[in-house]
């Protein structure tokens, strides 16, 4: 079980805390892919609150979606602190997605992602 860590927006943050939204769509890095039973947390991009939800379903057809992009089946495990997952996660005998050997990959996919929704919020506000 690896824990993947991103960040996420208003309204989607509440949708998916309160149950009504139970998927994300994000991008895939090479060198952490999703796996069933991982631990995505999510946290709103301004208020830094967290969510932690177990991936239920992965799709990666090639219908619909970049090669890159996955569909992700959702649910929301817990509201705490990432702390939690954490102790999910080792008492579950797993490991933490993120290593020293990986780390800088990781970071470089989070810039990417921090782009793109730069990239979208500017476009919307453009409209």
């Amino acid at each position: 079980m690896r824990i993947h860590k991103r960040g996420i927006i208003s309204p989607y943050f509440e949708h998916v805390k309160d149950g009504r939204k139970k998927f994300e769509i994000r991008r895939e890095s090479p060198v952490n892919p999703f796996w069933v039973n991982d631990l995505l947390i999510l946290t709103h991009e301004v208020t830094e609150e967290k969510i932690t939800c177990r991936i239920t379903y992965i799709y990666d057809g090639e219908y619909g979606l970049q090669p890159e992009h996955k569909i992700l089946g959702v649910e929301v495990i817990n509201g705490k602190e990432e702390s939690d997952a954490t102790a999910i996660v080792s008492t579950s005998g797993g490991s933490d997605s993120v290593d020293d050997s990986r780390a800088s990959s990781l970071a470089d996919n989070e810039n990417v992602l921090v782009s793109e929704r730069a990239d979208i919020r500017r476009r919307a506000g453009a409209e």
